[in-house]
């Protein structure tokens, strides 16, 4: 279990009602260490407060954020267009060689005649 103030807090119900239904538990020691693992952690980490936004900082940050997917898609179709033209040339480059290693086999492999 991650030691987080939700879960402590869940702790902290599920050792009341555990050590009500067994007997001979401590509720005292596990109590402790969860509300001390707790308060360490409010200590450290602070609530922060939300900032909301305003409508105008809301609609300029949708603004920025379309704008930013619209670059990102035009820069991927880009990459993408590069990809496509380098390997079609690689492709034909391919099979240039293929052919002319093709001829030349067939230019070094003596002809049978019939006889």
């Amino acid at each position: 279990m991650r030691f987080t103030p939700r879960n402590l807090v869940r702790g902290f119900r599920r050792a009341k009602e555990s050590t009500a239904e067994t007997p001979g538990c401590s509720l005292g020691v596990r109590h402790n260490f969860l509300l001390q693992t707790l308060l360490d952690m409010k200590r450290k980490y602070p609530p922060q407060p939300r900032k909301s936004l305003s409508p105008d900082e809301r609609m300029a940050r949708n603004v920025i954020r379309q704008a930013e997917a619209e670059q990102a898609m035009r820069e991927h179709a880009a990459d993408q267009a590069a990809f496509h033209k380098n390997r079609e040339r690689l492709r034909a480059e391919r099979i240039a060689r293929e052919a002319d290693s093709d001829l030349v086999v067939a230019a070094t492999v003596p002809q049978r005649t019939q006889a």
